[in-house]
């Protein structure tokens, strides 16, 4: 059984189907009160650990364990774009209740998006959305979201507040300016068509730009979750991404000195199940981390920059993503940190193969690259491709050469390779 979970405060959306069938056949389809209201009477943050895990825990005690069917994975929309912690908690108590391996979250956004696209009949949105979802009071969810095909579905910048609030935000990110609005398409979701602040603020808009008043939205959000594990769902799914809010910082050994790692997450568009590398570190830069009792002790913690709009506190404190502390002669001479959206996760990937203690950077392209030739070589003579490129080749590196290839070295093995890259596609 599949199961996705669209969480929110005031209210939550469940959804279940069986391996085999389509969405519309599903066996649980229920609304449900939010996280903030099942936690009403323990006046605490509703999203702590403790308050999630009793949450999900009801979930599964009330509504799926009665169906006795195996749950084979679940996926879990949230009302924001939060940090590693956050999302890794509530992924270590989704996968622990539900007894799964690995689950899925994303951005609220994004799955609504993704849910709306299923259900219209017309061309599918594309270009540049705002969706305004109206909350308590006077306050509302506001999304900047740019669709493209290439691209996929990617999250801009997302935060509560009011009518006058978005319009600052708007001509900060640049979505307004004298010239007028940026946005192709504004989303007014769930939206009362009689609220004045609202008419008002539709009503100042340029008559071109489209806007459209989405009704009965309660399960969009799950529908969205469910079409990219709905094996009946035939049409395929944009990617969904997001323009991740927060900039890491490496702490050396204890000291209260923060550097920030140069990952411009502010300019990257992460996709939210993809894998990226943050920095590499050679031995010099590892021995740079290395205190007086000869281990190499590091901490890596995830800030929101302080002119950025907060969607939600974080709850888990200061508490670094990655820390290591180990002796530094356990340490290889190359590591890389990689940052894993999909499982909410800081990894360090230790690179040992064709390394040795003395190895630097460029050191370590140089190998590869050998290493990369020498195989599309190998490649090009049991094919018998190209004898004549061959024995270039072959005279090329019996010819006398420097230590550290020149440019004119570089510019000769980048020909052979793209030479012999062309020999092995004609070759198919």
């Amino acid at each position: 059984m599949h199961v996705v979970i669209d969480l929110g405060d005031t209210h939550s959306y469940l959804a279940c189907w069986e391996k085999g069938k389509p969405l519309e056949e599903a066996c649980i389809k229920i609304k449900l009160p939010g996280v903030a209201i099942f936690n009403s009477a323990g006046g605490e943050y509703p999203w702590q650990r403790e308050n999630l895990r009793a949450y999900f825990s009801f979930l599964y005690r009330e509504y799926l364990l009665p169906s006795r069917v195996l749950i084979e994975s679940a996926a879990l929309s949230i009302p924001g774009i939060f940090d590693l912690n956050s999302r890794r908690m509530m992924l270590d108590i989704l996968e622990e209740i539900f007894g799964l391996y690995e689950a899925t979250i994303i951005p609220h956004s994004l799955a609504l998006i993704a849910g709306i696209q299923m259900r219209t009949p017309h061309p599918p949105l594309l270009g540049d959305v705002m969706v305004i979802e109206e909350q308590e009071s006077s306050y509302y969810n506001f999304a900047f979201i740019s669709i493209i095909e290439t691209i996929g579905i990617t999250l801009e910048k997302q935060f509560r507040g009011s009518v006058p609030q978005v319009l600052e935000a708007a001509e900060r990110y640049g979505y307004h300016s004298a010239k007028g609005w940026r946005f192709d398409h504004i989303l007014l979701a769930e939206n009362d068509v009689q609220n004045p602040t609202i008419e008002t603020f539709i009503s100042s808009l340029p008559p071109a730009l489209n806007v459209i008043n989405a009704h009965d939205l309660g399960f969009a959000a799950a529908d969205g979750l469910a079409a990219s594990c709905n094996d009946k769902y035939t049409t395929p799914m944009l990617p969904f991404n997001v323009v991740y809010p927060f900039e890491f910082y490496l702490e050396k050994n204890n000291r209260a000195i923060l550097e920030r790692i140069p990952f411009d997450t502010a300019n990257l568009e992460l996709n939210c199940g993809g894998q990226y590398r943050m920095i590499s570190l050679d031995r010099t830069s590892i021995n740079s981390l290395a205190g007086d009792e000869n281990r190499v002790h590091f901490r890596i913690y995830e800030l929101m920059p302080a002119d950025e709009p907060h969607f939600h506190k974080a709850n888990l404190g200061s508490l670094p993503v990655l820390e290591i502390d180990i002796p530094i002669n356990d340490m290889p001479p190359y590591i890389e940190l990689r940052l894993d959206m999909s499982s909410a996760t800081l990894q360090l990937d230790f690179t040992t193969d064709l390394l040795d203690d003395n190895t630097h950077i460029p050191i370590v392209f140089e190998l590869r690259l050998k290493t990369n030739q020498q195989k599309l070589y190998e490649t090009l003579s049991r094919n018998k491709q190209n004898e004549v490129l061959l024995k270039d080749w072959d005279k090329y590196l019996l010819s006398p050469r420097e230590t550290s290839p020149t440019l004119s070295d570089q510019i000769d093995q980048t020909l052979f390779h793209l030479y012999g890259l062309l020999q092995l596609w004609q070759g198919k």
